[in-house]
């Protein structure tokens, strides 16, 4: 329970410059870093930045990385980060991907991809794709209940044991 109040007070401390936008608190953050928001129902939602790469470079190969494991906390190689860039067709968004080669210790098995909108009013998705191939594209289809089209990608790649990959987010096109 104190856990919970301390970042209570964190997220409300952090807004101490927020400006009243309608129905939402945002931080005033001229460098477009998290945005607060308050909902209708008056819960807090902290987002991230857009980004505002467009395209990203894939990382050169494993990475190591802390895991938390059935015998606690250790260190792993995990799949590399992805190379991203996506555009939108229609309803559709066209993700490109690319990952380095010589992956036989930490090969990736899926590519996850997340559509997100930066306002804050709809919800984000997150569809795992099986990797069968080191480049190549995935389509994805905006559901019709996203309020306002999508302008985020998240994408990270999993080994078969689920061992994940850091996180790479790109602007969409």
């Amino acid at each position: 329970m104190a856990g919970s109040s301390l970042a209570l007070a964190v997220l409300t401390a952090g807004c101490g410059g927020c400006d009243k936008q309608g129905s939402s608190t945002r931080p005033s953050d001229p460098e477009g870093g998290l945005k607060l928001i308050t909902t209708e129902g008056g819960g807090l939602v902290l987002l991230p930045a857009k980004p505002r790469a467009r395209a990203t470079e894939p990382s050169e190969g494993c990475v190591r990385g802390r895991v938390v494991g059935p015998r606690g906390p250790t260190t792993a190689l995990l799949p590399p980060k992805p190379g991203l860039r996506a555009k939108r067709v229609g309803e559709t968004l066209i993700v490109t991907y690319e990952l380095p080669g010589g992956l036989n210790n930490c090969r990736p098995w899926t590519l996850r991809l997340t559509i997100a909108s930066s306002n804050g009013r709809n919800l984000s998705i997150t569809r795992p794709y099986r990797l069968r191939v080191l480049r190549g594209s995935q389509r994805v289809r905006v559901p019709a209940y996203f309020d306002d089209p999508p302008d985020i990608v998240h994408g990270s790649t999993a080994t078969r044991d689920d061992l994940r990959s850091p996180v790479a987010s790109v602007s969409i096109g």
